[in-house]
Order: structure tokens, then C-alpha cells, then sequence
């Protein structure tokens, strides 16, 4: 008996020792967690996005001026355009306000970083801001071929561990988090010769362009202009080069934007399809075909989804091509008088939400 009572002694023993252990360690985690974490919360959205090691490139920059307007504005916008760099080029939202009377702003962000950003940055628009009246997906009929490519999947999973605010997404925005702000604590004590600058945002962006732009120029040039960046001339090769002939839509994209219309449809907002036009040049025998039903199979599931009158692809002359898939400036121009007319019909017709 006395042996027994020893050994139960001695386990109770062990049992409190490990669980000091445990409550120590969990303490310390705590403890050290805590202080990046803070330093994470306290810093302007853009600054938690970048890596402080370095200064940023222009896209990180670009996606940052994108989703720090929609979390840090509360702007209020009557309709507001979302899609890849093809839109950012092809929309005037100063135009297109003096053709509807609707202030908007041009969402468009680098296509290549697929669906699930383009629906954060709905997301995080949506919850900051006064309900738009409409929001207007706009992508070029060529880029929702394939998922997202390899050499930008570094990118589009540092935006959704930083910005994403779906409830699985909870553990890796919070071990981000306290990557980033230790990190940022150990940028201000340790500079990095990389850097020039104590705000990295005035840091020149690095990258293949030489510039001497900064992130805080480059963000205040885009708010000017409400999202919209003009192409001038015809930079590159206006002529459409592909190796096959029919255009298709990834899965993942079709999934995508129907989650983007369901997010709409939640926040009582109309979402309208519309297609870039493409060069008329190298396209004659492309089949559109599937591109040019894929918007009306969507709006078949969702009653909030609306689709242009003429849902064909667009074919622009080369005049009005900066390159393959992004129209110039002038393109820029009858596109958006094209959009604006899409809005004024929907307006006579009473399908935008109320103001």
C-alpha cells in the first residue's frame, strides 16, 4: 500500500511539473506573439502588406492602393468597377460620371492574382463603405483561361494571409500577422541597407521598371484618378496571338465570380458582366463562343447578376490598342461612354439599387 501511494505520489508529481511547463511555455508564446501582434494591428494596411526588409514593387503596390482604399475610405460611390489591368486601363470613372451623374471608382487589380483576391477586395469594399448602386465586373474575354501562375502565388497568398477576412482563413492571417510584425520591430532596430527611408512608403519602388516613383506618389496618383490608369500609344504588338482558337473559362474563375455574385447578392447590390474588347487584328477566326455564354449561365443562378444588352465581345482597330488585351487611352474612351449607356438604360429601367 505504502508502495503504491509512493508511485501515486510521484506521478501526481510529474503531472503538476509537466503542466507548469506547459502553462510556461504557452505563456512565453503568449508573451512573444503579443508584441508583434500589436505592432501588426497598429500599422496602416499597406504597411502590414509590404515586406519591411525591402522596398516594394510597383504591383504590391498597385494591390495595396487597391485594398487600402476600400478598407481605410468610406467614400461613398454609385457604382463601383472591379476586374484585371485590362479595366484599370479601359474605365475613366471621372468620364463616366459626367455621361451618369454616378461617382464610381476603378477596382481593377493585376488579373494574373485570380478570383479570390478580386472577391477580398469586393469584400473589404462592401463592408467599409455605403452600398454602391451597382458594381460592375469588368475582364479582359482572354484572361480567365487558367488559374493562377505560378510566379504570382507568392503574391496572392500574402494579400488573402493579410487581408482575408473569411473565418478558415483565421490561423494564417494571424500567424501573418505576427510574422509581419516582428519583422517590422526588427526592421526598426536593425535597418536593412535596402532601404532609404523610415515610412517604407516613401520608399522608390524596386523592380524591372526603373522609376523613381514611390509607393505614396504612385497611391496618390490613383486616387486622383479613381482607380483609372490611361495607356497612350501602341506600346506593344496590338495583334491577338494564341495558340488555339476557342477561349475558354477555368473552373476556377467560374467558381470565383459566382462567389463574387452571391457577395453581391448578400449586400443587395446588382453585378454586371461586362468584356474588355480585344484587337480585331488576329481575332477573326477566335471562337467566343463559351466566353459569350458563361456571363448568361451566371446570371441563369443569380437574379441579381445583369448582363448588357449586347453581351458579344467588342473588337477594337489596332488605333485603340496599347497591346494584345488592354485598350489605350482613346479605346478608353468609347468603352467607357459604352458602359455609361449600359447604366443610364439600366437606370430607366429601375434595375440599379436604390440610392
Amino acid at each position: 500500500m505504502q508502495q503504491n501511494s509512493a508511485d501515486t505520489d510521484k506521478s501526481v508529481a510529474w503531472l503538476t511539473v509537466s503542466m507548469l511547463m506547459l502553462a510556461t511555455s504557452t505563456l512565453t508564446l503568449v508573451a512573444l506573439s503579443a508584441f508583434p501582434l500589436y505592432t501588426s494591428t497598429r500599422s496602416p494596411p499597406d504597411v502590414r502588406f509590404f515586406d519591411p526588409r525591402r522596398p516594394p514593387t510597383r504591383d504590391e503596390g498597385w494591390l495595396a492602393s487597391m485594398m487600402g482604399y476600400a478598407l481605410s475610405s468610406s467614400e461613398k460611390n454609385e457604382v463601383i468597377f472591379l476586374g484585371d489591368s485590362a479595366c484599370r486601363a479601359a474605365i475613366d470613372p471621372a468620364a463616366f460620371e459626367k455621361l451618369t451623374q454616378l461617382h464610381g471608382y476603378n477596382l481593377g487589380i493585376v488579373g494574373d492574382l485570380g478570383p479570390d483576391v478580386r472577391l477580398e477586395l469586393a469584400r473589404s469594399y462592401l463592408s467599409t463603405h455605403p452600398r454602391p448602386r451597382l458594381v460592375v465586373l469588368c475582364v479582359s474575354p482572354v484572361g480567365m483561361e487558367r488559374d493562377v501562375p505560378v510566379q504570382w502565388r507568392e503574391l496572392r497568398d500574402r494579400c488573402l494571409d493579410c487581408y482575408g477576412s473569411e473565418p478558415q482563413q483565421l490561423p494564417a492571417r494571424l500567424a501573418y500577422w505576427i510574422r509581419e510584425g516582428t519583422l517590422i520591430n526588427w526592421e526598426n532596430k536593425f535597418p536593412s541597407s535596402l532601404r532609404k527611408n523610415q515610412d517604407i512608403r516613401d520608399d522608390v519602388f524596386t523592380g524591372r521598371d526603373e522609376t523613381t516613383e514611390s509607393y505614396r506618389i504612385y497611391d496618390k496618383s490613383l486616387r486622383t484618378g479613381r482607380g483609372f490608369m490611361p495607356l497612350w500609344g501602341n506600346k506593344y504588338a496590338t495583334r491577338l496571338n494564341r495558340k488555339q482558337n476557342v477561349v475558354l473559362v477555368d473552373p476556377v474563375w467560374s467558381a470565383g465570380v459566382r462567389r463574387l455574385a452571391e457577395t453581391c447578392r448578400r449586400a443587395g447590390v446588382p453585378l454586371m458582366i461586362r468584356l474588355i474588347p480585344i484587337p480585331a487584328e488576329g481575332s477573326e477566326n477566335l471562337d467566343v463562343s463559351q466566353i459569350e455564354r458563361w456571363p448568361q449561365e451566371v446570371a441563369q443562378s443569380f437574379p441579381n447578376v445583369i448582363i448588357a444588352d449586347n453581351p458579344r465581345v467588342l473588337r477594337y482597330g489596332r488605333e485603340l490598342m496599347w497591346d494584345g488585351t488592354h485598350i489605350n487611352a482613346g479605346g478608353a474612351a468609347k468603352f467607357t461612354e459604352r458602359l455609361a449607356q449600359d447604366a443610364k438604360t439600366l437606370m430607366a429601367q429601375g434595375r440599379l439599387s436604390g440610392k
